[in-house]
Protein backbone atom coordinates (compact mmCIF):
# COMPACT_ATOMS: atom_id res chain seq x y z
CA UNK A 1 0.00 0.00 0.00
CA UNK A 2 2.85 2.40 0.84
CA UNK A 3 4.58 1.79 -2.48
CA UNK A 4 1.31 2.21 -4.37
CA UNK A 5 0.72 5.54 -2.56
CA UNK A 6 4.25 6.71 -3.39
CA UNK A 7 3.85 5.79 -7.05
CA UNK A 8 0.54 7.62 -7.34
CA UNK A 9 1.79 10.74 -5.55
CA UNK A 10 4.96 10.93 -7.64
CA UNK A 11 3.21 10.12 -10.91
CA UNK A 12 0.67 12.89 -10.21
CA UNK A 13 3.52 15.37 -9.70
CA UNK A 14 5.57 14.13 -12.64
CA UNK A 15 8.46 13.14 -10.35
CA UNK A 16 10.52 9.97 -9.93
CA UNK A 17 12.13 8.17 -7.00
CA UNK A 18 14.41 5.19 -7.26
CA UNK A 19 13.74 2.45 -4.73
CA UNK A 20 16.82 1.27 -2.84
CA UNK A 21 17.68 -1.59 -0.59
CA UNK A 22 14.75 -3.48 0.95
CA UNK A 23 11.79 -2.10 -0.98
CA UNK A 24 13.32 -2.73 -4.40
CA UNK A 25 14.81 -6.07 -3.44
CA UNK A 26 11.59 -7.37 -1.86
CA UNK A 27 9.71 -7.06 -5.13
CA UNK A 28 12.43 -7.81 -7.62
CA UNK A 29 14.71 -10.40 -6.02
CA UNK A 30 12.92 -12.26 -3.23
CA UNK A 31 10.55 -15.16 -3.92
CA UNK A 32 7.71 -13.12 -2.37
CA UNK A 33 7.76 -9.51 -1.09
CA UNK A 34 6.64 -10.60 2.39
CA UNK A 35 9.94 -12.52 2.74
CA UNK A 36 11.88 -9.24 3.04
CA UNK A 37 10.92 -7.29 6.17
CA UNK A 38 11.36 -3.53 6.01
CA UNK A 39 11.53 -0.91 8.74
CA UNK A 40 11.22 1.89 6.19
CA UNK A 41 11.27 2.57 2.48
CA UNK A 42 14.52 4.01 1.14
CA UNK A 43 14.45 6.00 -2.04
CA UNK A 44 17.05 7.85 -4.03
CA UNK A 45 16.09 11.10 -5.74
CA UNK A 46 18.12 12.68 -8.48
CA UNK A 47 20.09 15.43 -6.66
CA UNK A 48 18.63 18.15 -8.86
CA UNK A 49 15.06 16.92 -8.20
CA UNK A 50 15.29 16.06 -4.47
CA UNK A 51 13.48 19.18 -3.24
CA UNK A 52 10.72 18.75 -5.84
CA UNK A 53 10.26 15.06 -4.93
CA UNK A 54 10.00 15.82 -1.20
CA UNK A 55 7.66 18.76 -1.80
CA UNK A 56 5.42 16.60 -4.03
CA UNK A 57 5.14 13.97 -1.30
CA UNK A 58 4.40 16.60 1.35
CA UNK A 59 1.73 18.13 -0.90
CA UNK A 60 0.20 14.67 -1.37
CA UNK A 61 -0.19 14.28 2.40
CA UNK A 62 3.11 12.98 3.81
CA UNK A 63 4.63 14.78 6.82
CA UNK A 64 8.15 15.28 8.09
CA UNK A 65 8.95 12.30 10.34
CA UNK A 66 11.40 14.48 12.25
CA UNK A 67 9.76 17.93 12.30
CA UNK A 68 12.27 19.43 14.76
CA UNK A 69 13.78 21.45 11.93
CA UNK A 70 12.25 23.01 8.83
CA UNK A 71 12.46 21.24 5.50
CA UNK A 72 15.10 23.73 4.35
CA UNK A 73 17.46 22.40 7.06
CA UNK A 74 17.28 18.86 5.71
CA UNK A 75 17.59 19.93 2.08
CA UNK A 76 20.58 22.18 2.74
CA UNK A 77 22.54 20.29 5.40
CA UNK A 78 21.57 16.63 5.33
CA UNK A 79 21.60 13.70 2.89
CA UNK A 80 17.97 12.75 3.36
CA UNK A 81 14.49 13.66 4.51
CA UNK A 82 12.38 11.14 6.42
CA UNK A 83 8.63 11.35 5.80
CA UNK A 84 5.62 9.75 7.48
CA UNK A 85 2.98 8.51 5.12
CA UNK A 86 -0.58 9.80 5.47
CA UNK A 87 -2.44 8.01 8.24
CA UNK A 88 0.59 5.99 9.33
CA UNK A 89 3.55 6.48 11.64
CA UNK A 90 5.69 3.89 9.90
CA UNK A 91 6.91 2.75 7.51
CA UNK A 92 8.59 6.04 6.90
CA UNK A 93 9.93 6.98 3.52
CA UNK A 94 13.50 8.21 3.46
CA UNK A 95 14.29 10.31 0.40
CA UNK A 96 18.07 10.36 -0.11
CA UNK A 97 19.96 12.39 -2.72
CA UNK A 98 23.62 12.07 -1.69
CA UNK A 99 25.82 9.33 -0.33
CA UNK A 100 26.44 8.67 3.32
CA UNK A 101 29.08 9.77 5.75
CA UNK A 102 32.16 7.86 4.60
CA UNK A 103 34.29 8.76 1.57
CA UNK A 104 34.22 5.24 0.09
CA UNK A 105 30.45 5.04 0.45
CA UNK A 106 30.08 8.46 -1.15
CA UNK A 107 32.02 7.32 -4.21
CA UNK A 108 29.92 4.17 -4.52
CA UNK A 109 26.61 5.78 -3.59
CA UNK A 110 26.63 8.67 -6.04
CA UNK A 111 23.03 8.99 -7.24
CA UNK A 112 23.99 9.48 -10.89
CA UNK A 113 25.75 6.07 -10.83
CA UNK A 114 22.68 4.41 -9.39
CA UNK A 115 20.39 6.04 -11.95
CA UNK A 116 22.46 4.82 -14.93
CA UNK A 117 20.45 2.08 -16.60
CA UNK A 118 17.71 2.11 -13.96
CA UNK A 119 14.35 0.80 -15.02
CA UNK A 120 10.71 1.31 -14.10
CA UNK A 121 9.43 -0.83 -11.23
CA UNK A 122 6.18 -2.74 -11.34
CA UNK A 123 4.51 0.57 -10.34
CA UNK A 124 5.77 2.34 -13.43
CA UNK A 125 8.18 5.20 -14.17
CA UNK A 126 7.47 7.10 -10.92
CA UNK A 127 9.21 4.39 -8.86
CA UNK A 128 12.36 3.08 -10.48
CA UNK A 129 14.80 0.29 -9.55
CA UNK A 130 18.55 -0.08 -10.05
CA UNK A 131 20.18 -2.58 -12.38
CA UNK A 132 21.36 -5.67 -10.42
CA UNK A 133 25.00 -4.57 -10.72
CA UNK A 134 24.31 -1.11 -9.28
CA UNK A 135 22.11 -2.61 -6.56
CA UNK A 136 24.87 -5.06 -5.61
CA UNK A 137 27.52 -2.33 -5.38
CA UNK A 138 25.10 -0.11 -3.42
CA UNK A 139 24.39 -2.99 -1.01
CA UNK A 140 28.11 -3.67 -0.45
CA UNK A 141 28.74 0.05 0.12
CA UNK A 142 25.85 0.15 2.59
CA UNK A 143 27.25 -2.85 4.45
CA UNK A 144 30.68 -1.21 4.60
CA UNK A 145 29.15 2.00 5.93
CA UNK A 146 27.43 0.21 8.81
CA UNK A 147 30.15 -2.35 9.53
CA UNK A 148 30.53 -4.08 12.04
CA UNK A 149 26.76 -4.10 12.58
CA UNK A 150 26.03 -6.66 9.87
CA UNK A 151 22.40 -7.75 9.88
CA UNK A 152 22.05 -11.20 8.35
CA UNK A 153 19.18 -9.84 6.31
CA UNK A 154 21.65 -7.69 4.33
CA UNK A 155 23.77 -10.75 3.58
CA UNK A 156 20.61 -12.44 2.30
CA UNK A 157 19.99 -9.39 0.08
CA UNK A 158 23.41 -9.93 -1.52
CA UNK A 159 22.69 -13.62 -2.00
CA UNK A 160 19.44 -12.86 -3.82
CA UNK A 161 21.13 -10.19 -5.94
CA UNK A 162 23.82 -12.73 -6.87
CA UNK A 163 21.08 -15.09 -8.10
CA UNK A 164 20.11 -12.43 -10.66
CA UNK A 165 23.36 -13.31 -12.47
CA UNK A 166 24.82 -9.79 -12.58
CA UNK A 167 27.90 -8.80 -14.56
CA UNK A 168 30.58 -9.66 -11.99
CA UNK A 169 33.35 -7.91 -13.93
CA UNK A 170 31.38 -4.65 -13.78
CA UNK A 171 30.77 -5.09 -10.05
CA UNK A 172 34.45 -5.80 -9.41
CA UNK A 173 35.56 -2.79 -11.44
CA UNK A 174 33.07 -0.52 -9.65
CA UNK A 175 34.04 -1.74 -6.18
CA UNK A 176 37.77 -1.31 -6.94
CA UNK A 177 37.49 2.06 -8.68
CA UNK A 178 39.74 4.76 -7.28
CA UNK A 179 38.69 8.37 -6.84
Amino acid sequence: AALRWLAEALRGAGEQLQLCKGAALAWENYPHPACRPMADIDGLASPDRAAAVVEALLKAGAALAEPEYPLSFYLRLKNEVALRLPGAGWPAVEVHWRGGSTPWYNRRGRPERCWDGSQPSRWGEALRIMRPEAAFVHAVAHLAKHFPALPLLWALDLAFLARAEPDWAEIEADLNEEG
